[in-house]
């Protein structure tokens, strides 16, 4: 099937690094956002205004000198249009731009940045100017013309949800008896508790490892926490002997207040090593920079969170705390197992189906009632990745002194 478009994006003031956009649109659609937009040149009839539903766009960066390199495929919701107002979802990745022409888009499959094409000298003039270009690699699909239906069309079919063999975690490290070792997935704290609370709840997921490398749930795996002090007493009563989190563990610069009532100064920042090692890898995520903490509310007072937890894991001696990352250990687990097609978003019947498979084949008890929502899963996420982990069987990705590591499965 070709790809229809090409659209090549190049720094700006919101997003410096243009690949760290890419990652912040993924990651609107992971989650749970119906659609993300591209936006388009601001013309009358920009280019890509009549691209079709379920025709494909390689989403591109220019990294160094004259070659281009592919990031992911983006796929076309609806017909584009201009809009009077931005859509809501990507105010923070765009701002505000009344009247601009946006390209709906219901998926982004990301892939290794691996693909590298030639431009020619007049693409190399086209494409060096400005914030976002477009060019038609492959001819549009013709719309049919439109007649009465005489019957309702038969509904597509459904795509059967994969099933993989159970399997251990590999054990690379010798486990004596078993180990208990859990996983959170924090949700977004407020300022007015120092980052201590949030409106949501944070699930946790308990799990146990066998000294064969067999994981099962725990008694009761799930607890859902109010307070940051809520988990850490968790982690004190079950006795983790390993405990991951899925959010931030440190910033390359950008400094939380001593108070934590907000963030200090945002131009002292970097960007972390660990998630441009994940961007290579093709996995999308909001990166821990200026853009995201300035643009994004939600995902600035979920890392404050993260951060102010990790810090208070300082109080739990002997207790190992790593970070991961749920999408980056869906997609390692998945490329493990042989599939070679993006996992669709977590708030989908299909994606939660996908990451439900993946889990069952290390856990293979996890009940449906373990992991009622796709923060849960998140969580079970993170509990799978300690247990790689306490078997010796984790990658780290990033530098302690360059924002810290993030640990995924190395099976």
């Amino acid at each position: 099937m070709p790809i229809e478009w090409l659209y090549l994006l190049t720094t700006n003031d919101r997003f410096p690094d243009p690949v760290e956009e890419i990652g912040a649109l993924h990651q609107l659609l992971e989650e749970g956002g119906e659609v993300a937009h591209l936006i388009l040149a601001d013309r009358v009839r920009p280019p890509m205004c009549a691209a079709a539903e379920g025709e494909r766009i390689l989403l591109c960066t220019r990294p160094h000198g004259h070659r281009l390199r592919a990031h992911g495929v983006a796929h076309v919701h609806a017909a584009p249009h201009a809009q009077r107002r931005t859509p809501d979802l990507v105010v923070g990745i765009y701002g505000e731009r009344p009247g601009r022409t946006f390209v709906p888009i219901a998926r982004i499959d990301l892939e290794p940045a691996r693909d590298e094409r030639e431009l020619s000298e007049d693409e190399q003039r086209t494409f060096a100017r400005g914030q976002a270009f477009v060019k038609r690699l492959a001819p549009g699909r013709r719309r049919a013309a439109t007649r009465p239906a005489r019957h309702a069309p038969s509904p597509a079919p459904r795509e059967a949800p994969p099933s993989f063999a159970p399997r251990p975690v590999p054990v690379r490290r010798p486990l004596a008896a078993p180990t208990l070792v859990l996983g959170l997935d924090p949700t977004a704290g407020t300022w007015e508790t120092r980052m201590r609370a949030g409106p949501k709840p944070m699930p946790s997921i308990a799990l146990v490892l066998g000294p064969d490398g067999r994981a099962r749930p725990a008694q009761d795996p799930l607890t859902w926490h109010d307070t940051n002090e809520a988990y850490a007493a968790a982690v004190r009563a079950r006795g983790a002997a390993v405990h991951c989190i899925d959010g931030p563990c440190d910033t390359n610069g950008l400094p939380l207040r001593p108070d934590r009532t907000g963030w200090g100064d945002l131009s002292r920042g970097g960007r972390r090593a660990a998630e441009r090692e994940l961007a290579r890898m093709g996995i999308g995520l909001f990166w821990t920079t200026r853009a995201t903490l300035e643009h994004f509310d939600g995902a600035s007072r979920w890392i404050a969170r993260s951060l102010c937890l990790f810090r208070d894991a300082a109080d739990l001696p002997g207790v190992p705390v790593i970070e991961t990352h749920p999408h980056g250990v869906f997609t390692v687990l998945w490329r493990a197992l042989g599939r070679t097609d993006a996992l669709r978003k977590k708030g989908t019947a299909l994606g939660r189906a996908q990451r439900l498979a993946l889990l069952r084949a290390y856990v293979p008890d996890l009940e449906d009632e373990h992991v009622p929502d796709h923060d849960a899963v998140d969580a079970a996420a993170a509990a799978l990745a300690a247990a790689f982990h306490a078997a010796g069987s984790t990658s780290r990705h990033g530098e302690p002194q360059a924002g810290g590591l993030i640990w995924l499965p190395q099976p």
